[in-house]
């Protein structure tokens, strides 16, 4: 079970096999919370939108560009 959000300044790994880093945050702790990576892609940050969580803004669950959930699933675990 994923517990957190994203964290500004990590690393994930996406959908298709790339790893981005979280630089910038847009609409700071509200429902629509973003994260920018370093390619302008922003994606759903915050855990309240956990069906979202790590989807890019505008675009289908299952885009390449999407963070990989099973890696914040494991990253969550490990965390207690």
């Amino acid at each position: 079970m994923i517990t957190q959000g994203l964290t500004l300044g990590m690393m994930y790994p996406c959908l298709n096999g790339s790893w981005v880093t979280m630089v910038v945050v847009h609409n700071k702790g509200s429902q629509y919370e973003t994260m920018e990576d370093e390619y302008g892609c922003n994606r759903y940050s915050n855990i309240q939108r956990l069906l979202d969580l790590g989807r890019c803004t505008g675009r289908s669950h299952n885009d390449p560009r999407n963070i990989d959930m099973r890696y914040l699933e494991e990253l969550s675990r490990s965390l207690g």
